[in-house]
């Protein structure tokens, strides 16, 4: 018989500190007082694992997510049905992969706007792209309008992230579908990611 199957999806919020920042016009301090205000904020997911409870691994291949900004909702795709209690996944792409042409893609692989290439497959992509405006001044007390980007990529960079287990499992079972998923609730917390930025000098 046919493994019974499920669909699961991350939900991804854009944080700075504790304060939602996906609209491109709130300014929102992060936890060392600095003041921000994203208007591009995304990165790309791969190599995605959910696990079981019981630490079953589930690949889940050739699946590329882009998260943007303001969209929240990420279909991964289908999983055998059960209780699963962590997730594992990649920023940025594999090395296949990001030495490939956008123009060669369809879907989240294909050219953006705003571009996530850095215009040659020696580069290849950008893995994460940050956008925004900042207050520059010494005493974090001036307009937020100084602009700032922040792009990541190359090989070198791609990042596992393991993400701890859950207290309360993700319970995926086969009534599960894209329009009613499972999903992995996950903060994406940009504070964290410019706290040590200078931005007077870097």
């Amino acid at each position: 018989a046919p493994t019974p199957m499920g669909t699961i999806a991350m939900h991804l919020h854009t944080n700075i500190d504790t304060t939602e920042a996906d609209s491109g016009v709130a300014v929102v301090d992060n936890v060392s007082g600095k003041k921000f205000q994203l208007n591009i904020a995304q990165f790309y997911i791969s190599g995605i694992v959910a696990y079981k409870a019981d630490g079953t691994a589930e690949p889940i291949s050739n699946t590329y997510l882009l998260k943007n900004i303001d969209e929240e909702i990420y279909v991964i795709g289908q999983v055998p049905a059960g209780n699963y209690n962590k997730i594992s996944f990649n920023v940025g792409l594999d090395e296949v992969t990001n030495a490939t042409n956008p123009s060669s893609h369809t879907g989240v692989l294909a050219v953006q706007d705003p571009s996530m290439w850095f215009g040659n497959t020696t580069q290849g992509y950008m893995f994460m792209n940050v956008q925004g405006y900042a207050d520059t001044t010494a005493t974090q007390t001036g307009a937020v309008n100084q602009p700032f980007a922040y792009q990541l990529g190359g090989n070198a960079a791609l990042k596992t992230i393991n993400m701890p287990a859950l207290a309360n499992n993700v319970v995926v079972t086969t009534s599960n579908t894209s329009a009613l998923h499972a999903e992995f609730h996950i903060i994406c917390e940009y504070g964290i990611l410019l706290k040590n930025v200078y931005f007077k000098t870097n």
